[in-house]
């Protein structure tokens, strides 16, 4: 979901906020089928890093999304295995 505000300035600022997609992981990637995982869009940065590092220290293992910032996504993905969590990053269009 995609808002249009405006700051102090006057400035347009666009915000995306991040959709969760609750599933299952088939067991070759290591994970039994009644471990959770999700899917968090707009994982690497602000909101979506947030909910993505809420979910692994609940116990989910986490799909990090990113579209352009490879790196922030990865810095994501270092901060949840660095709290003993399970995470990987994929890119995709989530417009398409």
């Amino acid at each position: 979901m995609t808002q249009h505000m405006t700051n102090q300035r006057g400035e347009e600022i666009v915000t995306y906020t991040s959709k969760i997609l609750a599933g299952r992981v088939p067991p070759a990637e290591g994970r039994r089928m009644d471990e959770p995982i999700a899917l968090v869009t707009g994982a690497s940065r602000r909101i979506g890093r947030a909910v993505a590092l809420a979910l692994a220290r609940d116990g989910c293992g986490v799909v990090v999304h990113f579209h352009t910032r490879e790196e922030a996504a990865e810095e994501t993905r270092a901060l949840i295995a660095s709290a003993n969590g399970q995470a990987v990053v994929r890119r995709f269009d989530v417009t398409k």
